[in-house]
């Protein structure tokens, strides 16, 4: 099992104004692993939560398509589970039933699908932009920007 250390930043010179000595800022590189582990952490709970979600309602959506009895006790604690995340789209989109009448595709389910993929991705790029960065990652992505 590897450890990961902690990389060490050089001191940053902050130009003095008029007159000032020039200070000399070094954040501890501790602080700095900790917030990194920390977002990582935070990222992996959010992609878990979309595991759970997202099976949650693929199962939802293969038992109404493959007109599972909804009077079973599996499917009827699946739709129970289910709904809170699907309750925003129930009707957004027109179900397409099947000539048994049973089977059915659940178009909202899908959507609700793709929009708490589309949810979590948004909200775990925004944990990108907390993450610590040093002077020479700043400048490698100013260099990208302005060659």
């Amino acid at each position: 099992m590897q450890i990961d250390t902690p990389i060490l930043k050089e001191p940053i010179v902050v130009e003095p104004r008029s007159g000032e000595k020039p200070v000399i800022k070094v954040e501890s590189p501790q602080i700095d692993y900790e917030k990194k582990k920390k977002i990582v952490r935070y990222k992996e709970i959010l992609w878990y939560i979309l595991l759970v979600i997202e099976a949650l309602l693929l199962i939802r959506f293969l038992l109404k398509l493959f007109g599972a009895n909804p009077l079973n006790i599996f499917s009827i604690i699946i739709n129970i589970i289910s709904i809170p995340f699907t309750i925003l789209f129930i009707g957004l989109f027109p179900s397409t039933v099947s000539l048994t009448g049973r089977q059915e595709i659940e178009w909202s389910t899908l959507f609700a699908m793709l929009f708490y993929a589309i949810l979590i991705f948004v909200i775990s790029r925004f944990y990108r932009l907390k993450k610590p960065i040093d002077p020479k990652e700043a400048e490698e992505k100013v260099e990208k920007i302005m060659p």
